[in-house]
């Protein structure tokens, strides 16, 4: 679940993890997963953004960009996650490219600990048109 902190200059998602304790909340749970991925892709192509991941525990952050493609992304596994006890095969990693220095990175959407992007009217825009808050 994202929750949104907004000031006069930035917006900053926290991503709140569910507990899953069972069926419906494992549902939930990749539900906000998929959310977020495509919120902060939306965010990414039109953006600037600070992401905040966990690598070995220990936070880190990159900023991100998507507005200019410089060459192919890393590749990332499929996931199989159960859906009504049917499998779905899912793509659950942010891909991007370091500002400044364009190195393209993965990183798997429940490594992600919030991201932030700078408070501008279209961000609004886009999640008016996307329906996100």
């Amino acid at each position: 679940m994202l929750q949104e902190i907004g000031t006069n200059e930035f917006i900053t998602y926290i991503v709140k993890k569910r507990n899953p304790s069972d069926p419906y909340n494992e549902r939930k749970i990749q539900k906000d997963r998929k959310k977020m991925l495509i919120w902060i892709k939306n965010l990414l192509e039109n953006f600037e953004v600070i992401i905040f991941y966990l690598d070995n525990g220990i936070e880190k952050s990159k900023i991100g960009s998507m507005k200019t493609i410089y060459g192919p992304l890393p590749g990332g596994n499929i996931s199989i996650e159960y859906v009504a006890g049917r499998p779905i095969l899912e793509f659950q990693y942010c891909q991007f490219f370091e500002e400044p220095t364009r190195e393209p990175h993965s990183i798997h959407a429940d490594l992600i600990t919030k991201f932030v992007v700078k408070n501008d009217p279209k961000v609004s825009e886009l999640s008016k048109k996307l329906e996100f808050f």
